[in-house]
C-alpha cells in the first residue's frame, strides 16, 4: 500500500527553501569521485564518521538552477520529433542535528517545466510526479498548458548515530556499490548513467541498520517496502570488510519476489584501481522472472596531468531489447542494461583551473550501436558554474537505438 502524505512536507519543503536562500552555507552535494581507488563503500557524503561527534546546529544549503534541453527523436506514430524545454529548478538541504546522536534531513527540489514537451506530452506533468517511494512525497502545484510547477522530496530520514551503530529510517541513499559506473549491489536505488540533471540520484524509503565490526569492517542490514501488493519489498545485508588491502563485499537477500546474493572486491595495483562486482538473482513465480546474473569488471586510473579514466565490461545475462525501453525504463539491480554485454568508458580532464571537461562512451554489441556524451563545465564566478552536455544514441538499423536521437543541454548552477 501506498501513502500520499506530501501536502504538509510539501509546505516543509518551501519552508525549508526559503530558510536556505537566506543561510551561507556552502553546497556539498554531487562531487565528482576523485583518484583511482576509491574506497569500496562509496558512502554519501553525509554518512557519519565512527566516533565523530556532532554539533547541535541547523545546516542550510542548495542551489538555483536554470537549464535548456533540445531533445531529438523519432517516437510512433508521431515521427522524428525536436523538442526544447526549459527547465528552472531549486534544490534545498536542511539538516538539524537535534542531540550528539540523533539528527533529522531532509532535501528537496522544486521545478518549473515550459517548453514543447508540456504542450504536446499528455500526462508529462503525471510522469514527473509518479513518486517511485513507498510514500508518496511528491506533489504537481499547478498545472497549465504550456508549463507546471512541481515539488518532490528525495532525502527525508532520522538517523541515530552512537559508537559503531547507525540507523537511518526514511527516504535515503543506501549506497552498497563498488563500482562508478554499474552497481550490480545496489539493490535499493540504482541511479541512471544516462541522467544528464540529476547527480543527487534518487532516494529509497527504507530502515538500515549498520555496525561497524572493528577498524575494517561492517555489517548492513537494510528493509524496503514495495509500493504495493504485487510489488514486494526488498530485504537485504551487506557484509564489508578488508583483507590485504583489497576491499571485499557480500551482499544478499529477498529482491522483488526472489532470491539474490553476489560478491564485490576492490583493489590498488600500483595507483591502478580494480574493480569485480557479481549479482545473482533465482527465478521466482512471476512471470518474466528468469535466472540472472549481472557481472560487472572495471579498471580506473588517474594520469599525472590529471586526467581520469575509468573503463567497465558489464555483462547481464537476460538483457535484451524485450526486457528494457530505451527511454521508459528507469534501471534496476535485476535489469541494469540495454544488452546483454555492455562496454563503457568515461574520461575526465580538468583542462585549466576552473574548467572541467569529460566525455562518456558505450558499445552495445548486440544491438551494433554505441553512446556518446561529452560535456564540460566551467566555474564563471564563485559558487557560478556553467555546463554544457550532450548525447548521442548510434545504432544499425532495426538497432533499439536506430531512432533515439540525441540530446543537448545546458545550465547555468549557482550554489549557496
Amino acid at each position: 500500500m501506498k501513502f500520499r502524505v506530501f501536502h504538509f512536507f510539501g509546505v516543509m519543503s518551501f519552508f525549508f527553501s526559503v530558510l536556505s536562500i537566506a543561510g551561507d552555507a556552502h553546497l556539498t552535494f554531487g562531487q565528482i569521485k576523485q583518484g583511482a581507488s576509491y574506497h569500496a563503500e562509496q558512502a554519501s557524503y553525509t554518512d557519519p564518521v565512527p566516533g565523530l561527534s556532532r554539533e547541535k546546529e541547523i545546516e542550510l544549503s542548495g542551489y538555483l538552477r536554470s537549464g535548456i534541453t533540445r531533445i531529438q527523436t523519432t517516437l510512433p506514430p508521431m515521427g522524428q520529433k525536436d523538442w526544447l524545454e526549459a527547465r528552472l529548478m531549486h534544490r534545498a538541504r536542511a539538516s538539524w542535528d537535534i542531540t550528539e546522536s540523533l539528527s533529522l534531513q531532509t532535501e528537496a527540489r522544486t521545478r518549473l517545466f515550459t517548453g514543447d514537451l508540456v504542450k504536446e506530452l499528455n500526462g508529462y506533468a503525471a510522469s514527473i510526479d509518479d513518486d517511485p517511494g513507498w510514500v508518496d512525497l511528491s506533489v504537481v502545484w499547478t498545472e497549465q498548458t504550456s508549463w507546471f510547477l512541481t515539488t518532490d522530496l528525495d532525502r527525508l530520514y532520522a538517523e541515530w548515530d552512537q559508537g559503531d551503530w547507525n540507523i537511518r529510517a526514511g527516504r535515503q541513499r543506501i549506497n552498497w556499490g563498488m563500482g562508478f559506473i554499474s552497481q550490480p549491489h545496489d539493490f535499493f536505488n540504482l541511479y541512471s548513467f544516462y541522467d544528464l540533471d540529476y547527480p543527487e540520484r534518487p532516494g529509497s524509503d527504507a530502515i538500515r541498520i549498520r555496525n561497524y565490526v572493528g577498524h575494517q569492517s561492517r555489517l548492513e542490514f537494510a528493509v524496503a517496502p514495495g509500493r504495493s501488493a504485487d510489488d514486494d519489498g526488498i530485504l537485504a545485508f551487506l557484509l564489508g570488510t578488508t583483507w590485504r588491502h583489497v576491499d571485499l563485499q557480500l551482499a544478499g537477500g529477498w529482491y522483488r519476489n526472489r532470491l539474490a546474493a553476489g560478491f564485490g572486491w576492490a583493489a590498488d595495483l600500483e595507483g591502478f584501481g580494480l574493480k569485480g562486482e557479481s549479482m545473482f538473482f533465482g527465478r521466482s513465480d512471476r512471470a518474466g522472472d528468469r535466472f540472472n546474473a549481472v557481472l560487472a569488471l572495471s579498471g580506473e586510473y588517474m594520469f599525472d596531468n590529471g586526467l581520469f579514466w575509468v573503463g567497465e565490461f558489464l555483462y547481464h545475462r537476460n538483457g535484451n531489447r524485450g526486457e528494457f525501453q530505451i527511454i521508459g525504463n528507469l534501471p534496476s539491480a535485476d535489469n541494469p542494461s540495454f544488452s546483454r554485454t555492455q562496454w563503457t568508458s568515461v574520461l575526465s580532464y580538468p583542462v585549466t583551473l576552473l574548467t572541467q571537461g569529460g566525455l562518456a562512451a558505450g558499445w552495445y554489441p548486440e544491438e551494433e550501436a554505441i553512446y556518446l556524451s561529452p560535456n564540460i563545465s566551467v566555474s564563471l564566478a564563485n559558487r557560478l558554474d556553467w555546463q554544457l552536455a550532450g548525447q548521442w544514441f548510434l545504432g544499425a538499423p532495426g538497432s533499439l537505438f536506430e531512432d533515439a536521437g540525441s540530446v543537448l543541454f545546458t545550465s547555468l548552477t549557482w550554489y549557496y
